[in-house]
């Protein structure tokens, strides 16, 4: 193997760059005996994170290896930078609405109710479950043409090619979570 095309440079799939939070929490004005009432909006926004194009080479084909008893057939071959893709941006509006009654001495009835993802967006947010299948002839692409990782540079479409999925979801981890309404009942004491 040799750095330059197996270890790269770029930022790694947990390089998440920005990340804002903005919340907001109204109490509504009731007289004390009827308990306390507050409503509050919360705002996520995370930037996408990096994701590459890496495929499996077979280098003994081009050269001989003293040194392994058994030398690895196939290596990954970084096709592109580690940051060349991103997932999406992924903004989120959550809601909550909070009420709270005072029983005898210090303890408190409470009722919550949360509604997460409030416009149901669906960006795909998790990397690790997109599909990056990169073809190779030594990944079993018998219309592709092998190349020598050790004195050649590859070319898409000839050496390589971004599989037909690439970028998309394999399940549904990859997307933000969808709206989710949580509801919560308890005593404090």
């Amino acid at each position: 193997m040799q750095a330059v095309w197996n270890a790269p440079e770029g930022d790694l799939s947990t390089d998440q760059r920005h990340r804002a939070r903005l919340w907001a929490v109204y109490q509504v004005p009731l007289n004390e005996r009827w308990g306390t009432l507050s409503l509050s909006v919360l705002e996520q926004m995370n930037s996408g994170s990096p994701y590459f194009a890496a495929g499996p080479v077979n280098p003994t084909t081009f050269v001989s290896v003293p040194s392994y008893r058994t030398p690895p057939t196939q290596v990954a071959y970084f096709f592109t930078d580690r940051d060349a893709f991103r997932t999406d941006n992924v903004f989120r509006t959550d809601l909550a609405l909070n009420y709270n009654y005072r029983l005898r001495g210090s303890a408190e009835l409470f009722f919550q109710t949360q509604v997460w993802n409030v416009l149901n967006a669906d960006a795909i947010a998790d990397a690790n479950n997109i599909d990056v299948t990169t073809r190779t002839r030594d990944g079993g692409a018998a219309n592709l043409v092998r190349f020598n990782p050790f004195a050649e540079t590859p070319v898409q479409g000839t050496h390589w090619e971004l599989g037909p999925a690439f970028g998309t979801a394999r399940n549904k981890n990859a997307y933000q979570v969808p709206r989710q309404i949580r509801f919560s009942v308890g005593v404090r004491f």
